[in-house]
């Protein structure tokens, strides 16, 4: 497991901080508040674009580690085509969107200067809704078959490439050339995720056991299709109930509550994504694992493997903690004077409010992104992220901002969603009835 982990957790801090480069590096060139806001408001759209793939990644890895484990190849290569048919269509979706009403697609942003530099950001942005998705089921078919430093190495050369490219080029302008600004950011982000997908698609065709071949993107596979969306459809609902319910929860707040609070929050749900680096890795290193072990049929091997990792997620809140503690020096450094200055107060509260919900968000992602991902517990998986969303926090914002709480109260209400998943996450963890062999005895079979 911790050959698996070291090389799964570096690469999630590698691809948060690809994700965060434009913002920290124009925080550090002091660039005006408008552009990093509108920057960040395009990051939404972005986010709801990755939790979407997420969820196809998540399926992904359910089937392709159980039929790896099983040895059947050939299933594999055809879960991979379907898959990244599958993953290009959304981003396809996205990026015509992105093109054609990127203004409509960020309602919520109440500013109207941060809301055109978003706009223009999303422009030069939109060809990496088409990058991602291929980019993500790659890493996760390697990650299944043995190749996880491959992943890593890739990783770390895109992030090289972003910091270069953007570093050189942003600090050499004068600070009021915000349009030049924006389409650099964007266009080195684009530029490098494509130099990466274009390394991984090589290294796949050269390496792996799984070949990456252009006409089968174009080949039907109705019969592999069917199996996949039966498991896999129930994720991408939950996932995408989830991400609807977080974007209005975002229009609420944007709309409503005080400039200082949205802020503070923005400052921190940067670093907190960092440091969720840690139970993403362990999820990823469960589906992989317990997988393996489920498609071979070892259903009590996997149970024992889940219990052993159990034991080891109260520790892993706690070092989370203790590293989110650590990064608030980080994030005083690396922020403009005036956005601090506009965070106020709630920089500190809204931090103690991350920190209390980080246990149970720790067991959380490892139980739903982890355990039952691997196992094809999806609709359980669609149920309590759709549930949390839609019955708990969004009318606990809505019911707040209608009777005028105190803002820092309803922030809080709607942080409580991971303490909410808790206990039902516990529950059916121990009911056990969420470990299932979804392969079928077909394939070329071959020793590991």
């Amino acid at each position: 497991m911790f050959k698996l982990f070291v090389p799964f957790f570096i690469q999630e801090i590698i691809l948060v901080l690809i994700t965060l480069m434009s913002n920290l590096l124009l925080n550090l060139w002091h660039c005006c508040p408008a552009v990093t806001t509108g920057i960040a408001f395009a990051s939404q759209i972005f986010l709801f674009f990755q939790n979407i793939e997420g969820g196809i990644c998540f399926f992904a890895s359910l089937f392709i580690a159980q039929h790896y484990g099983r040895g059947a190849i050939d299933d594999v290569q055809r879960d991979y085509y379907v898959l990244l048919k599958i993953s290009l269509g959304i981003g396809f979706i996205f990026f015509v969107l992105v093109l054609a009403i990127p203004e409509q697609l960020l309602f919520f942003a109440n500013n109207a200067e941060s809301r055109m530099y978003a706009a223009e950001y999303l422009r030069w942005f939109s060809p990496m809704f088409l990058i991602i998705g291929p980019l993500m089921i790659s890493y996760v078919m390697m990650k299944n078959t043995h190749l996880e430093r491959i992943c890593l190495f890739s990783s770390l050369g895109s992030l090289a490439l972003v910091l270069i490219v953007e570093a050189s080029s942003i600090f050499s302008l004068d600070p009021s050339h915000y349009n030049i600004v924006l389409k650099l950011a964007a266009s080195s982000m684009v530029i490098s995720r494509a130099v990466e997908l274009v390394f991984v698609i090589i290294f796949i065709q050269k390496k792996c056991v799984v070949k990456f071949k252009l006409k089968e993107l174009f080949k039907p596979d109705l019969t592999r299709f069917k199996s996949i969306a039966y498991y896999g459809t129930p994720i991408v609902i939950g996932k995408i109930s989830w991400g609807v319910g977080v974007l209005f929860i975002t229009v609420f707040t944007s709309l409503n509550l005080s400039g200082s609070i949205t802020t503070a929050h923005s400052l921190m749900i940067n670093y907190d994504n960092i440091v969720s680096c840690m139970s993403n890795a362990i999820a990823a290193v469960v589906g992989v694992l317990i997988g393996r072990e489920l498609g071979a049929n070892r259903i009590q091997k996997a149970k024992d493997h889940a219990a052993d990792i159990s034991r080891f997620l109260f520790y892993m809140g706690i070092v989370e903690m203790a590293f989110f503690i650590l990064f608030l020096p980080i994030v005083m450094f690396t922020t403009a004077p005036d956005t601090l200055k506009e965070a106020g107060g709630f920089l500190w509260k809204v931090f103690v409010i991350r920190l209390i919900i980080m246990i149970p968000r720790s067991y959380n992602a490892s139980y739903l992104n982890g355990f039952f991902s691997s196992g094809g517990d999806t609709t359980y998986i669609m149920l309590v992220e759709g549930i949390c969303a839609w019955v708990t926090i969004v009318p606990l914002a809505y019911i707040g901002l209608h009777l005028n709480w105190d803002p820092l109260l309803i922030y809080a209400l709607i942080q409580c969603e991971e303490i909410f998943k808790f206990p039902v996450n516990i529950w059916r963890y121990k009911q056990k009835k969420w470990a299932h062999n979804i392969t079928q005895k077909s394939g070329i079979v071959f020793n590991e």
